[in-house]
């Protein structure tokens, strides 16, 4: 969590943020991230005129000037996914959203040597053959898309 509101935020009663979306970069003054290679899309479904939404998009801002990994916590159901997915769909990158679960392993994330087929005649010669599958996370991260983790918790 980042505490307190970030600079030019009053807590209370302000007038929100003036949002800045041009082909170079997006943000709200003095916190911007430059686009990404995907358009911005023609009208979003997403709102930061609440004044807690506002706070929490500044916040984000503020954090991805960082350029390091955000974690955001908060109760369920607080928007905390759906102010990313606004985020990036406004930042011009694509978003690979991963649900984890108690089941999930690190070969899922990162991938692992998987069976394929041989490239023979198709008769089975005894010999097993293995290549690298990329795993959801690493395809991800090399395509250049933010990578949401959601339900880090489990």
């Amino acid at each position: 969590r980042i505490s307190g509101p970030p600079p030019g935020f009053a807590s209370g009663s302000a007038p929100a943020p003036l949002v800045h979306l041009d082909e170079q970069r997006f943000g709200v003054d003095p916190f911007y991230v430059r686009r990404g290679p995907l358009p911005a899309p023609a009208e979003s479904r997403f709102s930061f005129l609440a004044p807690t939404t506002a706070t929490n998009l500044a916040r984000v801002l503020r954090a991805l000037q960082l350029k390091r990994p955000i974690l955001l916590e908060g109760s369920p159901g607080a928007g905390k996914s759906s102010l990313v997915e606004a985020l990036s769909g406004l930042c011009g990158f694509p978003l690979v959203r991963i649900q984890l679960s108690e089941q999930t392993d690190i070969s899922d994330l990162m991938g692992s040597d998987m069976p394929v087929a041989s490239a023979g005649d198709g008769a089975d010669d005894g010999d097993a053959r293995f290549a690298w599958v990329d795993g959801s996370f690493l395809r991800a991260v090399k395509s250049g898309a933010w990578v949401l983790l959601d339900e880090l918790n489990l």
